[in-house]
């Protein structure tokens, strides 16, 4: 499901990684909470830089919230198990 970002692509790696992620959010592959930082960064074959830089543009699009020391979690799940 996850996908390597492609260096021949005009779209940078953290918006192609961006992407996917959003994808399976939307899919509901997430039940409340993200993988880890290093276990997504080993399936999309990025550096954490990369990585944190795509997990930023999620929160932009209000689809994820992260908590340092704790992770990153699907937004929808955490309004609708009423914790914000």
């Amino acid at each position: 499901m996850s996908a390597t970002p492609s260096p021949d692509s005009p779209v940078p790696a953290y918006l192609q990684v961006a992407e996917a992620l959003a994808s399976r959010i939307e899919a509901d592959e997430f039940e409340f909470q993200l993988p880890s930082e290093r276990k997504l960064t080993r399936e999309y074959g990025c550096s954490y830089d990369t990585l944190r830089h795509a997990i930023k543009v999620l929160r932009g699009r209000e689809l994820v919230i992260t908590r340092h020391g704790y992770g990153t979690f699907v937004k929808a799940a955490v309004r609708a198990a009423g914790l914000i």
